[in-house]
């Protein structure tokens, strides 16, 4: 059993050596759970892949000042968890991860943008433009309509699309012009 353990670990830093030598380290990978857009307080879970048997595991996050959080894996373990509890301001935003191989730091995962919802009490509301064609043609166009400016709308429809979908912001503000 122990001499199993020895050889796994020397095939381990073989592997490790190999890699240093040969080019960048594979680049990690990053998803959350339960999902990116989450609501004010909840708690998530990042995970992060990496080779196996890395001695730090590095969760950084961007915005608005770069923060990073270390881990060590525990012997040969692939999956690392970076567990935030009651997500405010100060931690939503972009994360990206990577892991130190013994000689370097590797790639930086794809980044994951964690988006936290219930700031405001207010909510938005859509009216709908039907225009000259009235409301029984297919193509209509929402209005979202909210107390406070925003420049990025998420919309969806409850069990038919995927959550989310972008939408554009166009400023309603003027007032129509004469015809």
């Amino acid at each position: 059993m122990v001499l199993g353990a020895a050889l796994l670990g020397l095939v381990f830093l073989m592997v490790q050596k190999i890699w240093a030598q040969h080019g960048p380290s594979p680049q990690p990978s990053i998803w959350v759970v339960p999902g990116t857009v989450v609501s004010k307080g909840s708690d998530v879970t990042i995970f992060c892949r990496t080779l196996p048997g890395v001695p730090t595991v590095r969760l950084a996050r961007l915005a608005p000042s770069t923060v990073w959080y270390d881990g060590t894996p525990q012997g040969a373990q692939e999956v690392f968890e970076f567990s935030l509890q009651n997500i405010t301001q100060s931690n939503a935003g972009v994360y990206f991860c990577a892991y130190f191989n013994g000689s370097q730091w590797s790639r930086n995962s794809n980044k994951l943008e964690l988006v936290m919802t219930g700031i405001y009490n207010s909510k938005p509301f859509l009216t709908v433009d039907s225009g000259p064609q009235g409301i029984s043609e297919r193509n209509v166009t929402l209005l979202c309509h909210t107390h406070h400016s925003f420049d990025i709308f998420i919309s969806a429809e409850v069990e038919m699309t995927p959550f989310p979908r972008a939408c554009s912001h166009q400023d309603h503000s003027a007032s129509p012009s004469p015809l």
